[in-house]
This record gives structure tokens, sequence and C-alpha cells, in this order.
């Protein structure tokens, strides 16, 4: 559904910054709230906390790289969708064992720890003699 708006807004000609901003803004609200829905669900909740900060710290990274003219997008192994649709999987394993699905979201938060690494250490050669 995330991705439907900024296509409608093409479509109709009504892409504006104000829409981005919102949209941004209300995308990373929307990734706390259904990464902290993981705590009640009983997964560790040192896990979904570095899965929660290493997401907003991928999203930060692009957002500010590109505000510096650098564009981060496909630099890593997850973005948005990837992770949302890793969660969702991660709760559908649940349902047949629970400890093989703590392993997915593990795989999870180390995937999406190594894209903020990598897109954080990519910005910063890249921008270094800028």
């Amino acid at each position: 559904m995330d991705a439907l708006d900024g296509a409608v807004a093409r479509l109709t000609d009504s892409v504006s910054k104000r829409g981005a901003f919102l949209d941004s803004t209300i995308d990373r609200l929307s990734d706390t709230i259904i990464i902290l829905a993981l705590i009640p669900l009983k997964y560790p909740s040192n896990i979904v906390i570095t899965l929660l900060v290493s997401s907003l710290m991928v999203s930060y990274c692009r957002a500010r790289a590109e505000s510096l003219g650098l564009n981060l997008q496909s630099i890593g192994f997850v973005e948005r969708a990837e992770r949302i649709l890793g969660i969702v999987i991660t709760i559908l394993v649940s349902y047949l064992n629970q400890a093989l699905s703590i392993v997915t979201l593990l795989l999870l938060t180390i995937l999406t720890v190594i894209t903020f690494i990598h897109r954080f250490l990519y910005a910063l050669s890249k921008l270094d003699n800028r």
C-alpha cells in the first residue's frame, strides 16, 4: 500500500516536497510501530531494538546522503520493502516453529545492520572528496 501513494502522485502529476516529507515521516513511524509490535509477540527485545535502530539508520543514511547529492538506493541487502517482508515471514514462521522464527528475525536484523554499515561506509567514501 505504501508504494501506491508515490505512484499515484506521479500519475496525477501531484508530486510535492511536502508529500515526500510526509511519506518519509509516516514510513519511519509505521516502521517503528511494526517492529516494536514484535516485543509483545515474545521476540527477544534486544533483537527487536537492534532491528529498529538499524532500520531507522538505514533510512536516515539514505535520506541524509540524498540531501548531500549522493544516491544510496540499492546499496546494501535490505531496503524497507525487504524488511517488512522479512517481518511478515518471521511472523508466519512463528506459527510453525517459534525458535526458527527467532532465527529468521535474527537473520533479518543482521542483514539490516550490515546494510546500515555498508551504506554508511559507502557514503563516507563517496563524500570524502567532495
